[in-house]
């Protein structure tokens, strides 16, 4: 999916941008809910943080997609 993005566009990279930031906040969650024995639900909100970057990636990604099916 990612690796048919066009980096060279400003939507592309917008794009890319999201996702980044959605795997890296949960790259930082995970790492912080293996260090700590605390319980589950202390950790459901960090999960969660990133969520709507990666929603919203996806919605751009879908509609980006469209549009090259558009002009094909």
């Amino acid at each position: 999916m990612l690796k048919a993005l066009d980096l060279k566009t400003e939507q592309g990279r917008y794009i890319q941008g999201l996702f980044y930031q959605y795997w890296d906040i949960q790259a930082k969650a995970y790492s912080t809910a293996e260090a700590s024995a605390a319980s589950s639900t202390a950790h459901s909100a960090p999960m969660t943080q990133g969520l709507g970057h990666y929603l919203q990636a996806q919605e751009q990604l879908r509609h980006w997609k469209e549009m090259l099916k558009t002009k094909s």
